[in-house]
């Protein structure tokens, strides 16, 4: 299966998408597509655009990207949290 994603990463909460995008245009439809198709718990796209979360929509600016990883860990974290 190819997956429209620049990396794919490992937590604890799974197998974790990261779709890279140079500026803050963030338009095209693969990663949407993906999302549609087989539901993932969280996608994360590192981009020029603000921190922010829409629904399983992660959004990290550029540069924290080395804080990749503790950004999808709060995720996961009011992820959880959401569910209980």
């Amino acid at each position: 299966m190819l997956v429209p994603a620049d990396f794919v990463v490992y937590t604890e909460g799974g197998v974790v998408l990261v779709e890279v995008k140079s500026g803050s245009r963030i338009s095209g439809g693969s990663l949407a597509s993906y999302k549609n198709k087989y539901e993932p718990r969280v996608s994360v796209r590192l981009s020029m655009n603000n921190l922010q979360c829409n629904g399983n929509l992660l959004s990290i600016p550029l540069p924290l990207a080395d804080q990749l990883y503790k950004y999808i860990h709060l995720y996961f974290s009011e992820y959880n949290d959401r569910r209980r």
